[in-house]
């Protein structure tokens, strides 16, 4: 295994490197003009792998010959991006807490940015071939539904996973999907078409699914149970925003424009789509053609390939268990598409805090 810091100001591999008969390179540049000239005259593949862990890091702050005191509470503070934990670790005592105190400060301003700015956390717009020293790519490797094998070793899932810069993020993401259910509950026409009273408790639904609250218990009509994992990635778009959503691990979309009668969100990961119901006493309603008409906006890869579910949210476990029983036994034998795709009818009672 030979690996190049491509990261750095590297447009070919070293010597020692080109004199080999045979060679795999570990390029770490997210721009492939850096590397597509290595691979001309051999098969070349990307694979991304795994981020380092600790073992790892501390392995190089062994070799780099950095103090090591510390040295777990900056990985699980900083991990694992290498470079600032050894750039910390080299520094003096005094000199290590002035240099985490500017990283803590960048770290608020990157959260403030990339909230001001999301397309900032897309892969294709790393402003330059260095990539960035906040946003990182995990594997993503998808499996043939049949044999269960990898089908692909290229895919990656961007994400934060540094905790203080994640932390950060966290703290402006609720902020700021709380400014957008402020803006989408004045401005949503779906308002118009729900009672003062259902309205009210539709929002409530809303800020818990958007924040970093506890799952919520699913029940069915058939004894099973699930839970349902709220999500902090926001999107109040109109609903062509369905067909690109696989870039997005975990997400809540409120639709911002159209209309599905019967769902008033969809909360989806990459195996399961929920189109959520706010049901009252006095209002709850058929999800059936909502649900046919969102399962076009979405590409053919997510219809075909995930677990499809509505869920009736309720303030009460008697109403959600009514709900549950009665859709469930409306919807018998619904299925969606070409495929017939089936449905699973879940209830579940929101908190009252």
């Amino acid at each position: 295994w030979a690996m190049e810091d491509s990261s750095d100001a590297v447009f070919e591999p070293c010597r020692s490197f080109r004199k080999s008969a045979a060679r795999l390179i570990l390029a770490s540049s997210p721009t492939p003009e850096k590397w597509r000239g290595w691979v001309t005259q051999t098969s070349g593949a990307i694979v991304v792998t795994e981020l380092p862990r600790t073992l790892e890091i501390m392995a190089i702050l062994y070799a780099t010959k950095g103090a090591t005191d510390q040295a777990y509470h900056l990985i699980n503070k900083w991990g694992p991006c290498t470079r600032k934990i050894v750039a910390i670790m080299h520094k003096y005592p005094v000199s290590r807490y002035l240099e985490e105190l500017q990283y803590e400060g960048f770290a608020r301003e990157s959260a403030t940015t990339i909230c001001a700015h999301p397309a900032a956390l897309r892969p294709l717009v790393i402003p330059h071939s260095t990539g960035s020293s906040i946003l990182f790519l995990s594997p993503y490797r998808p499996r043939d539904p049949v044999t269960g094998r990898v089908t692909a070793s290229s895919l990656s899932v961007p994400h934060i996973p540094t905790p203080a810069i994640s932390n950060s993020q966290k703290q402006r993401i609720q902020y700021t999907n709380n400014k957008s259910l402020e803006l989408f509950n004045s401005l949503s026409i779906h308002a118009m078409t729900r009672r003062a009273s259902a309205w009210n408790f539709e929002k409530r639904v809303h800020v818990y699914l958007c924040n970093n609250f506890p799952p919520l218990t699913l029940f069915s009509a058939q004894a099973s149970s699930s839970t349902l994992q709220p999500s902090q990635q926001l999107l109040v778009s109109p609903a062509n925003v369905l067909q690109r959503c696989r870039v997005y691990p975990i997400f809540y979309w409120l639709p911002s424009m159209d209309d599905f009668p019967g769902i008033d969100s969809v909360l989806a990961d990459r195996v399961n789509v929920y189109a959520v119901q706010a049901a009252t006493a006095d209002e709850r309603r058929s999800p059936a053609d909502g649900l046919r008409k969102m399962w076009a906006k979405f590409d053919r890869v997510v219809r075909e390939e995930s677990a499809w579910h509505v869920v009736f949210v309720a303030d009460s476990e008697e109403l959600a268990r009514e709900c549950a029983d009665r859709y469930a036994g409306e919807m018998e034998g619904f299925t969606l598409g070409g495929a017939e795709v089936r449905v699973k009818v879940w209830g579940c009672v929101l908190p009252s805090c």
